[in-house]
């Protein structure tokens, strides 16, 4: 959201506001941003920048707004083709994933005894963390999985 500041006033879907909340309450500062809850008036966000969970993108609620333009953040924007899969008018190649080494140093940052993996290589990852000392194991989630479905599907194996 930083990098929006000062492109107009910011709107986030209700969900993207309580993500914000701890952000906030531990001392980052995010954007000035209004939560909407889309059973109100759409009209105010007109011309406006609307941020909301990327599983909307062709929902009904999107095509309320009026005089939309859509654009997607994700790092799959890096590959060929996947903005027009995804039907967006722009994509950005902007990650929300941690890297290994970055995962790493968050660790080791945290003195965390206890790990748990949960998405991404929980396998190598756990694996890696349990030869450095560190108790850790993977957890099956519900989520996870679209990573690998979205890559099959970008590269025509699905």
């Amino acid at each position: 959201m930083k990098s929006l500041e000062g492109y107009g006033k910011i709107f986030v879907h209700h969900s993207i506001g309580k993500i914000n909340e701890p952000i906030e309450s531990s001392g980052i500062q995010i954007p000035e941003y209004e939560t909407v809850y889309f059973n109100d008036d759409l009209k105010k966000v007109n011309q406006e920048i609307v941020i909301l969970p990327p599983a909307l993108l062709d929902s009904n609620l999107i095509r309320k707004i009026p005089n939309r333009a859509t654009g997607i953040c994700s790092g799959w924007m890096q590959v060929r083709g996947s903005r027009r899969w995804r039907s967006a008018d722009a994509g950005f190649a902007i990650s929300d994933h941690a890297d290994w080494n970055g995962l790493l140093e968050t660790v080791k940052a945290t003195g965390a005894e206890k790990v748990h993996v949960t998405h991404g290589q929980t396998a190598v990852f756990s694996k890696y963390l349990n030869e450095l000392g560190i108790d850790a194991d993977e957890v099956k989630t519900n989520y996870g999985d679209e990573e690998t479905e979205e890559k099959e599907i970008l590269e025509g194996n699905k």
